[in-house]
């Protein structure tokens, strides 16, 4: 499920927010201060260094580029688009098995304009049933308000040299795509869905996470949004 369902369900308040960038701030804070305390002597710097490396939600969480080749409007929600969505997974005989996936979109795009859009998917979150259908991941995408206050919605969008299935990552990770697993292990906590989240921002249209910015395929294109400036990434 996209956030962009979330933004069509129901609005986030600004308290809301602000509560969760404490609750963030907080956590960084804790965090930081427990690496700190292991500090020392040297060889449980490093230990310590390892395990917070290894917790950063960005290591779990398994990002791909994938084309919207169908939408059509679910049968049983106006505000919702069943897409069908090529991530460059298949099957057992070499064939294309495009990943399902349910995402409240209607508001803000046509089913022609989201068709032939690379977008980013995050492709290992559980499963969930919406409306009937079962969705097999999530879009992300931005929100922001225009000079008039209407409320926008954009995709995260890949750049030209991007494919389906390319891994996305941070800037300056120049290992090979091909050495990147594609192959993450099912996120069973939500909470680290929530922790990455509240790590992506967007600078001039461009997506970052913790202040690094994100890019796909062998040119490192920049991920980014069709001309939305600022907003809040999920």
């Amino acid at each position: 499920m996209s956030l962009a369902f979330k933004f069509a369900s129901r609005s986030r308040p600004s308290s809301a927010v602000a509560a969760n960038r404490l609750v963030l701030a907080l956590n960084s804070k804790s965090f930081s201060v427990a690496c700190t305390r292991r500090s020392s002597p040297l060889s449980n710097a490093v230990a310590s260094a390892n395990v917070c490396a290894e917790s950063d939600p960005i290591d779990k969480v398994d990002l791909r580029v994938g084309i919207v080749e169908m939408a059509k409007k679910h049968e049983q929600a106006d505000s919702l688009y069943v897409l069908s969505v090529n991530i460059g997974e298949r099957s057992g005989n070499g064939d294309l098995v495009n990943r399902t996936i349910v995402s409240g979109l209607v508001e803000y795009y046509s089913e022609h304009q989201l068709e032939g859009k690379k977008v980013v998917v995050l492709a290992n979150m559980k499963a969930r049933k919406l409306r009937g259908v079962v969705s097999q991941g999530m879009l992300l995408a931005a929100k922001g308000a225009a000079v008039n206050g209407n409320v926008i919605v954009q995709v995260l969008e890949a750049g030209r040299s991007a494919q389906a299935g390319d891994p996305v990552r941070l800037q300056g990770n120049e290992k090979p795509l091909d050495s990147l697993s594609l192959e993450k292990s099912p996120i069973k906590r939500q909470r680290v869905i929530e922790a990455f989240i509240e790590g992506l921002s967007l600078d001039s249209c461009i997506a970052s996470y913790r202040g690094q910015r994100l890019v796909a395929g062998n040119g490192n294109d920049h991920v980014a949004t069709h001309n939305l400036p600022n907003g809040v990434i999920a």
